[in-house]
């Protein structure tokens, strides 16, 4: 590996470490786990999801999501419910009080994005993205590669 290749690697490690310092120092600071905070974030946006589906999503382990959710649900702020197209599995989705605690928490963090995304120009960030994107999928490959 050369050095530029080094230093590259470098800044994604740091980057990719930075943000997730910043939402963990966003969750610790309005009481929550990271994992928690991340239910209450894609709960208000995509409404009710199933743990699977939340899996998918936040790439956090299967037991730490049902923790989380579990603490939520003793707390009052998830519920349980069952639906035909879920095929058995129970959807979990914000109670009142829930969707009470997204707007004094989760809400001022998307509200902080949302000023970054003006800031930061909606061309780049679809710029962004799809180099991001594109950078993921040819690590996937990579790690595909070295793992087999």
């Amino acid at each position: 590996m050369n050095k530029k290749e080094k230093d590259y690697l470098i800044a994604l490690g740091t980057q990719e470490k930075q943000f997730d310092a910043l939402y963990r120092k966003a969750a610790l600071t309005y009481g929550l786990s990271d994992c928690s905070m991340w239910v209450l974030y894609f709960l208000s946006l995509h409404g009710d999801m199933t743990q699977q589906e939340m899996t998918g999503l936040m790439m956090f382990p299967k037991q730490t999501i049902n923790s989380a959710i579990g603490s939520l649900q003793k707390k009052g702020y998830v519920a349980f419910s069952s639906a035909k197209e879920s095929y058995g599995r129970k959807r979990v989705s914000l109670t009142a009080e829930g969707k009470a605690l997204v707007e004094k928490t989760v809400v001022k963090m998307m509200n902080a994005e949302e000023k970054a995304l003006k800031a930061f120009g909606y061309e780049k960030t679809e710029q962004f993205i799809a180099l991001y994107k594109e950078f993921y999928d040819a690590l996937t490959n990579s790690f595909d590669e070295v793992l087999k």
